[in-house]
């Protein structure tokens, strides 16, 4: 065996490269898969940090625990896991001042170290007495290391507001797409919160737990406290478990970002093995003499077989293990550059053990694969056959016929099945648009829409090889029928379909996947732009539902920077009643008839087209706009009322915050005791800020806001969606260069193993008269007319796909928003491949050029 791959090793080692960079393709897919995860991780559990086991009430149940039960859950733990530490986890914000400068601040208790959900930049943990502060609160803040903030607390005993000094002892790393936040001890968190009940419990083990220990805990844990009161209503989950279910609901559930990413490696490892399948085919046809020597000398078809199957396997071997280590390497450079993992260790560790054991064994299974059925036809060879000339025209095009037969019912059923998946998920989701439609169903058609548009693939790779030689042969009657060198080209790609086919099915992959997954990430990040956009126009907004707003302080808000546009509305506080509300739990509301919300907003609606990012539907007069009302109620009756006027309405739907009311009807709310004030504020920042500003920008409007003012808005969680699109792109931008040394690799071993194969002609043809630049010509129009054939159908086939892609999404949200965009690198990528193509063809076309006609003639 290891004769046989020194004598083939220049053949062998593009195999090699093929078969490495499937794997590292792959594992760098896998990566980039972990990395996503690992981002959104990081921005929605933060809370969950440093623990072990998580205590959370079950779905349905009330969302908070009672004290009593987390009372029974620490004794319990004291007891049986003395060394194991607590944190409940409550929600808590309140006011804090500097100076006249007031904030309205989440409050985060620290406990235990371990707990701390961002890192300490300067300073030292707070204190009792003291407090944290997180970097873009203080910057907002204007505070430092030293300074006061004082916090201002209900007093039970007067019934009023007292203040509370507190010495800012650390600053904290800001935390992603978070509410202004700061950090207090557990003594003073515990006094200002004593009568809020957490969301959940956070318990942690003395050392590292492996997954496994984990859950066994979990398990554990559940069994021991199952005879605490109220116990029933809560789950103990592992820290990965809640994660997943945190992430999962985010995203769609069901690992979609795993499953989106080995979509594309599972294709390429299959075009991988056509590819290399063919490179072991034209090797072993090479060895046929050889292979007939050694059964005519005794060996068996078995050990012919086995001889192969360990030639593949070690050459999967030795290429996997390259693979996989540029596959890391690839995947942590993809996590650190679009900014996924911020962590250069995370970056690389984002890529775990089972995707580099999965990698490995993939790669050789693609070689042990792809060297199977060659070595099955050479077996079947008999010494007399191999030591004749072949010949075996017939044999081959049965082959044809039965390839193109399966081919067609892969891409045909495929096909089909894709598009009734595709039209079954769009009347789905455009039955659920405004409501949300059932996500399993939605989920379960995406990866039927996945699942058979793989197959469609497949089918088309498969056909693509048997018929792309007629393709250049069309091409090839473009030329006159002057030119000898085009017509030689078009000839050469004909006499051996199966080797043409494979090459042209590698560049058809390559090109299909790049144009898919630009085109596919370019439109649905246009698409969910827009559909965030039309739920949520507006990027930030500043309701004033005690006093009114101040000239001064909104022109000061106006100036913060990054601040691009500002518009007011006038409002009331009133009220509102929502009649003919159909009850979904007798049980617990009886008597209810309607749903009323008291001493709220009633704003005039006023033209928000400069500040707002995609057009808001106007209001008719005899209308009111309802924030998050189900399209179920649109059209009901509501009651409207502020300073003894009453107004008869009909509900519809608003994408704002507050109620909005048509000028007309608004207008007959106003009195002399009731007048119109400024009550709302809405602005718009500007566009492609970065994450930090963004909350310094929050920080800063909440500062200037005061007290009794609600801040909100989306602006803050889009760079999180983002991010996670940009990573797609990046994705595939990592695929695009992976496609075309994929695409490098092929054609160059195609004309590498035809100018071995045809050194006779060459030779022939160099006798004749052709010159050495003629030669390298003629190959070089042979990569062309591939290249050109294949760029044609994968930029078909990748808009195609992309197009079904975006359209069976399962998001109900984005169903009346698609967009389809075909970005300029996808035509970049199509024009790189062709270029690609015929710098393959060099040095091929050299060795071709250095062979003399007598050593050419010679060859045998």
């Amino acid at each position: 065996m290891s004769a046989n791959l020194r004598a083939s090793k220049s053949s062998y080692v593009a195999t090699v490269l093929a078969i490495a960079l499937a794997v590292a393709f792959l594992l760098t897919c896998l990566g980039l898969a972990g990395g996503m995860r690992v981002s959104m991780e990081h921005n929605l559990a933060w809370n969950l940090n440093g623990a072990d086991v998580v205590v959370v009430p079950k779905e349905g149940e009330a969302q908070s625990i009672p004290s009593e039960t987390v009372n029974s859950i620490a004794s319990g733990l004291g007891s049986n896991r003395p060394d194991w530490d607590l944190l409940p986890r409550k929600d808590l914000a309140m006011n804090f001042k500097k100076g006249k400068t007031a904030s309205f601040l989440m409050v985060t208790e620290l406990g235990e170290p371990r707990f701390d959900p961002s890192a300490l930049v300067k300073g030292k943990r707070p204190q009792a007495g003291e407090i944290g502060i997180e970097q873009s609160t203080a910057s907002a803040l204007g505070v430092g290391l030293g300074d006061t903030l004082t916090a201002e607390l209900f007093d039970p005993k007067t019934q009023g507001v007292r203040e509370e000094p507190l010495q800012v002892s650390g600053i904290f790393a800001s935390r992603p797409a978070s509410f202004p936040s700061v950090y207090a001890s557990a003594e003073d968190f515990g006094k200002w919160s004593k009568d809020i009940e957490p969301s959940l419990i956070l318990l942690g083990a003395p050392r590292a737990l492996s997954p496994q220990e984990r859950a066994t805990e979990a398990r554990a844990l559940a069994e021991i406290m199952s005879s605490v009161p109220g116990a029933a209503t809560l789950e103990f989950k592992t820290f990965d478990e809640q994660v997943a279910y945190i992430v999962d609901h985010t995203i769609g559930g069901k690992n979609v970002l795993l499953v989106l990413a080995l979509l594309f490696p599972v294709i390429a490892a299959v075009v991988a093995i056509i590819v290399v399948s063919v490179t072991y085919s034209v090797l072993l046809a090479r060895r046929r003499r050889q292979l007939a020597l050694l059964r005519a000398v005794g060996a068996t078809k078995g050990q012919l077989r086995r001889l192969v199957a360990e030639e593949t396997l070690l050459v999967g071997a030795i290429a996997s293990a390259i693979g996989v280590l540029a596959g890391v390497l690839f995947a942590g450079m993809a996590n650190l550059v679009s900014g996924l993992v911020k962590d250069p260790v995370g970056a690389f560790t984002a890529v775990s053990w089972p995707m580099i054991l999965g990698s490995f064994l993939a790669g050789v299974a693609i070689s042990f694969l792809a060297g199977f059925a060659p070595a099955r036809v050479v077996a079947k060879v008999t010494p007399i056959e191999a030591l004749a000339d072949e010949n075996t025209g017939g044999k081959a095009t049965k082959r044809r016929v039965v390839r193109t037969v399966m081919a067609s019912l892969l891409f045909v059923g495929g096909t089909a099945l894709m598009i009734a998946a595709v039209w079954l998920s769009r009347s789905a989701a455009m039955e659920g648009a405004g409501d949300s439609a059932n996500p399993e169903i939605l989920f379960y058609l995406f990866l039927l829409a996945m699942f058979s548009g793989v197959v469609s693939f497949i089918g088309l790779l498969l056909l693509v090889s048997v018929f792309l030689p007629y393709l250049t042969a069309g091409l090839g009657k473009l030329s006159a029928k002057s030119a000898v060198v085009w017509r030689l080209a078009v000839s050469n790609t004909r006499r051996n379909p199966r080797r043409t086919g494979a090459t042209g099915a590698a560049l058809t992959l390559g090109v299909t996947l790049v144009v898919l997954l630009l085109t596919g990430a370019a439109s649905t990040k246009a698409t969910a732009v827009e559909a965030v956009n039309n739920a949520s126009p507006i990027d930030f907004y500043i309701s004033a539902t005690t006093e009114p707003l101040m000239s001064d302080g909104i022109k000061e808000i106006a100036r913060v920077e990054n601040v691009a546009r500002t518009r007011v509305a006038n409002g009331v506080l009133g009220s509102y009643t929502l009649t003919e509300l159909e009850i979904s739990n007798p049980q617990t509301e009886p008597d209810a008839e309607d749903f009323s919300v008291d001493t709220m907003l009633l704003v005039e609606q006023t033209d928000l087209r400069a500040v707002a990012r995609a057009p808001i539907a106007q209001v008719k007069a005899g209308e009111v706009g309802i924030p998050m009302l189900s399209k179920d109620y649109v059209g009901k009756n509501v009651e409207i009322r502020s300073h003894g006027v009453t107004l008869q309405l009909k509900a519809a739907l608003t994408p704002l915050s507050d109620v909005q009311l048509n000028p007309r009807d608004f207008a007959r709310l106003l009195s002399p005791g009731n007048p119109a004030t400024q009550r709302v504020l809405y602005l718009r920042v500007n566009d492609g800020i970065s994450q930090e500003k963004l909350q310094q920008v929050a920080s800063r409007i909440q500062v200037l806001a005061g007290d009794g003012s609600v801040v909100g808005g989306e602006a803050p969680d889009r760079p999180m969606f983002e991010g996670i699109i940009e990573a797609m792109m990046w994705g595939a931008l990592a695929m695009l260069g992976v496609s075309i040394l994929v695409a490098l690799v092929g054609v160059a071993n195609t004309l590498a193993l035809s100018v071995l194969e045809r050194r006779r002609e060459h030779g022939l043809l160099r006798a004749v008269g052709m010159t050495r630049g003629r030669l390298g010509s003629m190959l070089s129009v042979e990569a062309l007319l591939i290249g050109a054939a294949s760029v044609a159908i994968g930029m078909l086939a990748g808009i195609g796909y992309a197009i079904a892609g975006v359209m069976v999404l399962p998001f109900s949200e984005i169903a009346t928003h698609l967009h389809f965009v075909v970005p300029s690198q996808a035509w970049g990528a199509a024009l790189a491949t062709v270029a690609v193509a015929l710098l393959a063809s060099l040095l091929p076309a050299r060795a071709a050029g250095r062979v003399t006609p007598v050593e050419a003639l010679a060859h045998d």
